[in-house]
């Protein structure tokens, strides 16, 4: 099965960027998903805010690993 960057680890990956932003009122992360549930497809950011730069899946996947590894706070 693929590697898929899915939807609750890119949501963790903005917040970990951006930590004011909130999701469903900022952003929003949409996701291709198969018949059963599975992942189909990377997911991506809907609704970005215009006035940001909106983060590289590359830049996302970084972002998830490093909160992933830093201690919660």
């Amino acid at each position: 099965m693929p590697d898929f960057f899915i939807h609750d680890h890119m949501v963790q990956a903005v917040h970990h960027l951006y930590p004011a932003m909130r999701y469903g009122r900022d952003f929003m992360v949409l996701m291709g998903v198969n018949r059963d549930g599975t992942p189909a497809s990377d997911a991506w950011i809907e609704g970005w805010p215009e006035i940001m730069p909106m983060p590289t899946l590359d830049e996302l996947r970084a972002a998830y690993a490093d909160s992933q590894a830093s201690p919660a706070a």
